[in-house]
């Protein structure tokens, strides 16, 4: 999965993201991977790398639709006018 995203980082300059909050989700996903590497080069334990792992794949759950807190569903139709 590091390597996926450091992939995707040297191809940052050919991506534009134009949602602001999958911008931030994408942010939180590449801090949480780094957090994996990092904790494997220290070898940290497992449960350490599986939370950051599961952090990671929510943030990016939240971008594919497959997470869907209130927050995030606040913040969607806040910027919509639904009539009555």
């Amino acid at each position: 999965m590091s390597s996926y995203v450091e992939q995707l980082k040297s191809q940052e300059n050919n991506v534009v993201i134009t949602n602001q909050r999958h911008f931030e989700a994408l942010r939180k996903s590449l801090d949480a991977t780094h957090k994996v590497k990092e904790a494997i080069s220290f070898r940290i334990s497992t449960e350490l790398l599986a939370y950051e792992l599961r952090n990671a794949l929510e943030h990016l759950g939240e971008i594919s639709g497959e997470v869907t807190n209130d927050e995030v569903l606040g913040n969607i139709f806040s910027k919509f006018c639904i009539g009555k």
